[in-house]
C-alpha cells in the first residue's frame, strides 16, 4: 500500500520557470553540501515541506524554525523586462527516507512538480568511489529527455552509458523518462567515508552554468573544499603510522 505522504505549502509557489534541484542522502553527502550551499548562498527561503507518519520521527531545525525532515526551499526573482526569468527551488533532506518509502516519495515529486509546471527536475547523487583525500572527483551524468541530454552534450558533462543508479534518483529517472518528464542526475564521485566537499562544489559548479542568471557563486565551496582536504589529509597523516626508522626505540627494549 502506498504510503501517505502530505505537502505543506508555507509560501505561494509559481514553479513555471523553476529548475528543482532534489537531494537526499549519498555517499560523500555530495548531494546534501549542494544544496545547503545553494539554499545559503542564495538565500532561499523555506516554502514547503512534505511530511508522513512513516518518515524518520525527527525534527529539523533551520534558521530556529522547526520543520519535517523534507524541505523546500525558494525565491522570488526580480528580473528585468527582457531577462530570461528562471528560478530555482531545492527539495532536500539530511535524513533518508525510509525503503518501503523511495517510491512513494519519488512519485510525489514527480507528481508535484508536474502540478506546478517546473521546467526540469535535476537530482544530486554521489557515485561512491574510492577517492583519496586530494583526488579530483569526476561528474557523470544521465537524463531521461532528449532536452535533458542535449543539457549534458552542452555543459560538457561525461554522459553515464552504463550503470546503475539507486535510491530516489534511480526512480525519478526510470518514471521520468516512462513519462517523458525532464529529469537529469549528476553524479559526482565521492568516497563513502569522507566528506564529498569537493564533488559538491563541481555540482555547484556545474548547475551555475545552467543557469547564469541566478549568478551562484562556487568558489567559496571550492575554497572550503579544499580547505576540507588539507585537514583530513594532515589528520590522515597524523593517524598513519611511521616507517619503522622514524619510530623511536624504547631505552632497554631489545637487550
Amino acid at each position: 500500500m502506498e504510503k501517505e505522504i502530505k505537502f505543506r505549502e508555507i509560501a505561494p509557489l509559481d514553479c513555471s520557470r523553476s529548475m528543482v534541484i532534489v537531494s537526499f542522502p549519498s555517499p560523500g553527502l555530495v548531494g546534501s553540501l549542494a544544496a545547503s550551499y545553494m539554499v545559503r548562498s542564495l538565500k532561499l527561503g523555506r516554502v514547503g515541506t512534505f511530511s508522513s507518519d512513516d518518515f524518520v520521527p525527527t525534527a529539523v531545525i533551520y534558521d530556529g524554525v522547526p520543520s519535517p525532515p523534507v524541505r523546500v526551499f525558494g525565491g522570488k526573482r526580480e528580473c528585468a523586462p527582457d531577462e530570461l526569468c528562471n528560478e530555482i527551488l531545492v527539495i532536500m533532506s539530511e535524513l533518508p527516507v525510509p525503503l518501503g518509502m523511495i517510491k512513494s516519495m519519488s512519485d510525489v515529486i514527480l507528481n508535484w512538480c508536474g502540478d506546478k509546471n517546473a521546467n526540469m527536475i535535476v537530482t544530486l547523487e554521489g557515485a561512491n568511489t574510492p577517492l583519496l583525500p586530494d583526488q579530483e572527483p569526476k561528474v557523470y551524468a544521465v537524463g531521461t529527455t532528449d532536452k535533458a541530454r542535449e543539457m549534458i552534450s552542452k555543459h560538457k558533462i561525461e554522459p553515464l552509458t552504463e550503470g546503475m543508479v539507486g535510491g530516489i534518483s534511480g526512480v525519478l529517472l526510470y518514471e521520468g523518462e516512462e513519462k517523458e518528464k525532464d529529469v537529469l542526475c549528476l553524479m559526482a564521485e565521492a568516497n563513502i567515508e569522507l566528506p564529498g566537499a569537493m564533488g559538491a562544489a563541481k555540482l555547484v559548479e556545474i548547475i551555475s552554468r545552467m543557469l547564469p542568471e541566478l549568478k551562484i557563486d562556487p568558489k567559496p565551496l571550492f575554497e572550503e573544499a579544499k580547505q576540507l582536504e588539507d585537514q583530513i589529509k594532515n589528520a590522515l597523516k597524523a593517524a598513519s603510522p611511521l616507517p619503522p626508522e622514524d619510530r623511536e626505540v624504547p631505552p632497554g627494549l631489545y637487550g
